[in-house]
């Protein structure tokens, strides 16, 4: 079933046991694909950029401790942040008019992302990287080096909580846009103008990928759902570090999920004409079949 509404399709796909692998293919976003002489239609924005201090994987943090340690590590990053001079050539996506299964309400912006980030029991940092990357390269850099510049300065020493018996700390900061202020948990890090395209028609999948149940998961013959918010380039292939699953119940069924959506073609949202970047949002069913 797709559901059409402004640059977002819904597609279930349903699978039974099979095994074997595809291809990845690295690809970009890429610029909005015109006839000559048209443009694609842009609404314009002014939005705040949050660092969201309650947010650790895809899992709200519940505990004292978390949100004080993930406050802690975000506030660092933030004193730091100088905001880059432009965002960038990626427009802000279309907004999706259904929720996702997680019921958060879709968009995907030339900002945001999760970053993660690796500290030693010292403080000092050992490792960080994008779990999934923000569309906006001149962001992207300007976060990463607030992170560097915030361990060069150990301001990540000094964690709260207790001592005894510490191990490397593995967090999750979820970077975002919002249009209204920050909640109390929420780091306001950047004011932006963002653009966005008014498509005329959404992106959508023309070829599904091949989903195979996961071997390591065949003992089990566990059922399971998953859903994937796919970053569709105006090439019409999916923009895999930009996109992220926001439903799973068992991490077996990740890997199968992400081969599926790279094997997977798609037509781009169209806008005036134009071939523009959008978001497809990807629902996934894994049953066993029984002899």
């Amino acid at each position: 079933m797709r559901t059409r509404s402004v640059a977002v399709g819904v597609v279930i796909f349903s699978v039974s046991v099979h095994a074997a692998s595809a291809q990845a293919v690295a690809v970009s976003p890429g610029a909005p694909r015109c006839p000559e002489g048209q443009r694609p239609m842009i609404d314009s924005s002014v939005v705040t950029v949050v660092i969201g201090a309650g947010t650790a994987w895809n899992r709200r943090v519940f505990t004292d401790d978390d949100r004080k340690r993930t406050q802690f590590y975000a506030d660092a990053i933030r004193q730091h942040f100088t905001p880059p001079t432009s965002l960038g050539a990626a427009p802000t996506l279309a907004e999706s008019q259904s929720t996702a299964w997680g019921g958060e309400y879709s968009r995907h912006s030339t900002v945001g992302g999760k970053l993660v980030l690796v500290v030693k029991p010292n403080g000092r940092l050992r490792d960080k990287f994008w779990q999934v990357q923000p569309l906006s390269a001149a962001f992207a850099t300007a976060v990463m080096q607030a992170t560097v510049a915030a361990d060069a300065a150990r301001d990540f020493e000094g964690i709260p909580g207790a001592a005894s018996n510490r191990m490397d700390d593995t967090l999750v900061v979820q970077i975002r846009t919002i249009e209204n202020d920050a909640q109390p948990n929420e780091l306001p890090m950047m004011r932006a103008q963002l653009q966005s395209y008014i498509a005329d028609t959404p992106a959508f999948v023309t070829k599904k990928g091949e989903l195979y149940y996961p071997i390591n998961a065949g003992d089990s013959g566990v059922e399971n759902e998953g859903e994937m918010q796919v970053i569709v380039g105006s090439d019409g292939k999916a923009v895999m570090p930009s996109s992220q699953i926001t439903r799973l119940d068992w991490r077996d069924f990740v890997s199968t999920m992400r081969r599926a959506i790279e094997g997977s073609t798609y037509q781009p949202a169209m806008s005036n004409g134009c071939a523009v970047p959008g978001v497809v949002i990807e629902r996934f069913k894994f049953t066993m079949q029984r002899q």
